[in-house]
């Protein structure tokens, strides 16, 4: 009996000692000081992360990094909100701050601080959602309550970003190194995914039926898009490129929803699947597909992942989850092997 209870413990040893560690490991951002609830946004490739958080002063834009935590980035001139949307990789933050003059498109810089991007002429707001790593910015602007794509840069100040056909509401998401910017507008169709050159007529990159309304929300440096494809009964991550058109990246098992936020230079995609348990973060890799970011990590980990948003080129994923169902936080998401 001794010896079989210890063959039987050795055996126990080897297999947690051979046991593969789980793909992905979690990080917990936490809230800032006073706060209860935070959201990943946008993220470099040096693992900076930027989004926003509660705190005892108002919503705020931050920064985190794995050496300094988070840092609450304060507002614009009168404000008392501020969120942070994206970050390039020389530290450059964009995102929308409440100022005295009504909410603005901000540009943060560690030597400046915070900086007021404007409106488009007439505008009464604007809100920035990406920046390159040449400081271009893209977003949106309001105008007679209607938003209007905007593109800045240090050079030029803010431009309209011209749209198909005039009438309802536009907006830009993502800015990649070549000055492709991505988006969404009117067109002969209805609204649907734009890309734009700079400020030239963009291009309608469709959708998966005729009488779908499409959106695209992120670029990479190939020029490959993400977003998604919805009518009255679906929503659908899909992907746009050169060679293959418009794909669609499917669904969690029973569910028909999902959406596509962010792709990195080697096409990996995440974003959202809904389930019968509710939003799940997914990850869609090609020659794998979509898969549930919770079957990636330690399941005795405490976490649920319900969103991701945005990818590195290392991997690295951010996006927002529960731990031990408390309040919903960012999370960041590190790969366990290279």
């Amino acid at each position: 009996m001794k010896e079989s209870l210890l063959t039987a413990a050795l055996c126990l040893m080897a297999c947690v000692s051979g046991a593969t560690a789980a793909p992905y490991t979690v990080t917990g951002l936490g809230f800032l000081p006073g706060g209860s609830y935070s959201a990943a946004n946008g993220l470099n490739d040096a693992g900076q992360v930027v989004g926003h958080s509660s705190s005892s002063g108002g919503g705020r834009a931050f920064l985190w990094d794995a050496a300094s935590g988070l840092q609450d980035l304060g507002t614009l001139p009168g404000g008392t909100f501020s969120a942070a949307h994206d970050i390039n990789d020389a530290g450059q933050i964009v995102g929308q701050s409440e100022a005295t003059e009504g909410l603005r498109a901000f540009l943060w810089e560690a030597e400046t601080g915070m900086r007021d991007l404007g409106v488009l002429t007439g505008g009464s707001a604007s809100a920035a959602a990406g920046v390159n790593d040449a400081g271009h910015v893209v977003g949106s602007s309001t105008i007679a309550d209607e938003d209007h794509a905007f593109i800045w840069s240090p050079a030029e100040g803010m431009q309209a970003l011209s749209p198909l056909v005039s009438g309802t509401a536009s907006e830009a998401f993502s800015i990649n190194n070549s000055g492709q910017a991505v988006g969404y507008g009117p067109t002969e169709n209805g609204v649907r995914a734009l890309r734009w050159q700079n400020t030239a007529t963009p291009q309608d990159l469709g959708a998966l039926s005729g009488e779908d309304v499409s959106y695209a929300r992120d670029i990479n440096a190939t020029g490959q898009i993400v977003g998604n494809s919805s009518s009255q009964s679906d929503r659908r991550a899909v992907v746009w490129d050169a060679e293959g058109g418009l794909q669609d990246l499917g669904a969690l098992p029973g569910s028909t929803l999902s959406y596509a936020y962010g792709i990195n230079a080697s096409g990996q995609i995440v974003g959202n699947s809904r389930t019968v348990d509710g939003q799940r973060a997914v990850l869609w890799e090609e020659g794998v597909g979509l898969q549930d970011l919770n079957d990636l990590i330690d399941p005795n980990g405490g976490w649920t992942l319900t969103n991701a948003v945005a990818i590195n080129s290392s991997g690295q994923i951010v996006g927002t989850g529960v731990f031990q169902n408390g309040a919903s936080q960012a999370v960041f998401l590190s790969p366990t092997q290279p």
